[in-house]
């Protein structure tokens, strides 16, 4: 008996729930519908929420998909003239915000030329209110006299009292 072993390629391919966009929107708005009927009734795709839905779907379904590539292949830039080392971006060109921390400031003032080390301490007995004088056009640390003339306009804080230690000069 000769049995027939021609490979093919099926028409449609067994995915994963996860990289099967199709069945996540369907399961996501079936979920929807379960939970918000009463509250929510318009699940047509013109809909943000039903936007949002398909984004993350569409998310889930790529992540799922990267996650079972090789590693070779998620780590390899797109040009083979381009180095490897140019695929990874360093913390400066990807970082979108300034440092935010003590640590994060004090490795900013360590790294200014001629500064050994910094310590950062927070001067909150340096907090104060900030008013603006409108005739004046200007910012001042305190209320002025006339009346609607001054008023508040932000509380100074965020000050810090920064000990710098400089390296030795070597002549």
């Amino acid at each position: 008996m000769l049995m027939n072993t021609a490979i093919t390629i099926p028409r449609a391919p067994a995915y994963e729930p996860s990289q099967d966009y199709a069945w996540l929107r369907k399961a996501g708005m079936e979920h929807l519908q379960t939970l918000a009927t009463k509250i929510w009734t318009d699940f047509n795709i013109h809909d943000p929420g039903i936007t949002s839905l398909e984004a993350l779907c569409f998310a889930i379904t790529d992540l799922a998909n990267r996650v079972t590539l090789p590693v070779e292949d998620l780590l390899a830039s797109g040009s083979s003239a381009l180095p490897a080392a140019s695929s990874f971006h360093t913390a400066a060109t990807i970082l979108p915000c300034n440092p935010v921390t003590f640590l994060d400031i004090r490795k900013v003032v360590i790294d200014v030329p001629k500064v050994k080390n910094a310590w950062l301490k927070k001067a909150e007995h340096l907090e104060r209110d900030v008013y603006v004088d409108c005739d004046a056009h200007v910012l001042t640390l305190t209320p002025a006299m006339r009346r609607n003339q001054a008023r508040l306009f932000q509380p100074l804080s965020g000050v810090y009292e920064v000990t710098v230690l400089l390296e030795d000069e070597v002549n």
